[in-house]
């Protein structure tokens, strides 16, 4: 199964949407999670995702929703691909020579991107 990569900002949107955890009574919860912030695993038992930084990249390889809502899927990492597929918007990082930078930011707002505060 592939994995999906979000940024940090993306991540807690997702973590705190009711379209995938239905009402806030923790009948939904994920089960054998495996999720990697910047590269470093994390441990499920003390993991909170609202300490995340915006900027951060999260990986997610596996786990499962327990007791999702209707539609949502039970896997993690299909629930998450869900869910972007639903947004309007997207964040990006990317990696490129400090010289270019200025061109980069210029085609992003061309295309209408705005400058998120990290």
């Amino acid at each position: 199964m592939a994995d999906v990569h979000v940024t940090g900002a993306e991540y807690k949107r997702f973590y705190s949407d009711p379209i995938i955890w239905g009402a806030d009574d923790g009948t939904t919860y994920i089960e054998e999670d495996e999720v990697y912030v910047d590269s470093l695993p994390v441990d499920p038992a003390t993991f909170n995702a609202r300490e995340i930084a915006d900027s951060a990249i999260v990986k997610v390889t596996g786990g499962y929703l327990v007791n999702p809502p209707p539609g949502v899927p039970e896997d993690y990492v299909k629930a998450i691909k869900f869910w972007l597929r639903k947004q309007s918007t997207r964040q990006v990082l990317f990696e490129i020579s400090a010289e270019k930078l200025p061109e980069l930011i210029a085609a992003a707002k061309a295309l209408g991107a705005k400058e998120v505060d990290a």
